[in-house]
């Protein structure tokens, strides 16, 4: 009896052990991220938070531009994320950045997110 509960137990060690590595490494997107973006240009990213910590985000913005960051929610599947415009008028979470080369921070807690990186003033990397 003792074997058979100690061979479930190691199949049940593997089998987290699998689930924990395959979600942590099914969702990997390379950050930091860096392009150029001019005054009322934006890039979107989706991005999936997982894990009971949640993530934050920051941009910071270069000198005389003024970077925001808008993040709503996608309850779909991923790929499915709407457009810039419409997350930046439709946003779960917004921060914004000062013109004088400032950052602006989110956080996210867990799940899908579809996140807009907008320049509202200047331009830079």
């Amino acid at each position: 009896m003792k074997r058979i509960w100690y061979s479930g137990l190691a199949l049940l060690v593997i089998v987290v052990l699998t689930l924990v590595v395959t979600s942590a490494s099914a969702y990997t997107t390379d950050f930091p991220k860096s392009y150029r973006l001019w005054q009322g240009s934006s890039a979107m990213h989706e991005i999936g938070v997982y894990g009971y910590c949640g993530t934050q985000i920051t941009v910071k913005s270069p000198y005389g531009a003024a970077f925001d960051i808008y993040a709503m929610k996608n309850y779909d599947s991923p790929g499915t994320c709407p457009s810039n415009e419409y997350i930046m008028t439709h946003y779960d979470k917004y921060a914004y950045s000062s013109g004088s080369g400032g950052s602006a921070t989110i956080y996210l807690d867990q799940g899908l997110w579809c996140v807009v990186v907008y320049a509202r003033s200047g331009s830079g990397n």
